[in-house]
């Protein structure tokens, strides 16, 4: 059968998308400010890192982040749907109306949910990574 879905989390602009059925691996290292793909979306454009920027940033501490960025090969809807949450999980918001992925980040040893959360900490940069990450999954019909 279909997955199930999760309910939005708070913006009418986020969709509802399926629940994570897998930690995209290796892409999160504990340390916040390292080279893994959502440490690098905090702070830079998403275009750019996929256009070479990650590989320029990582690639000496990690070559296969130049074999294809956010991983190599074909990326799934569930890293981007990973990658677009992780955004919010790393300012601490609690997913307290998406138990799924409150359940998925509380295994990250970074992840601390914070109650006073407020959207206006999300950055315009970290906002328009986040659009382009829903966009993606909607071209690959991964969303009702």
């Amino acid at each position: 059968g279909a997955p199930p879905q999760l309910p939005s989390i708070g913006l009418p602009e986020l969709p509802t998308v399926a629940a994570p059925s897998a930690r995209p691996m290796p892409l999160v290292i504990a340390q916040p400010g390292s080279c893994d793909a959502c440490s690098l979306l905090m702070q830079h454009d998403f275009d750019a890192l996929k256009a070479g920027k990650a590989c320029d940033l990582c690639g000496a501490a990690d070559p296969t982040v130049c074999e294809g960025w956010p991983e190599p090969g074909m990326v799934g809807c569930e890293t981007y749907d990973w990658l677009r949450n992780c955004i919010y999980a790393r300012l601490g918001y609690d997913f307290n109306t998406a138990e799924e992925w409150r359940v998925t980040f509380e295994q990250e040893p970074w992840y601390v949910p914070d109650p006073r959360f407020k959207w206006e900490r999300v950055t315009p940069l970290q906002q328009e990574n986040a659009r382009i990450l829903r966009e993606l999954v909607k071209k690959r019909r991964c969303v009702e």
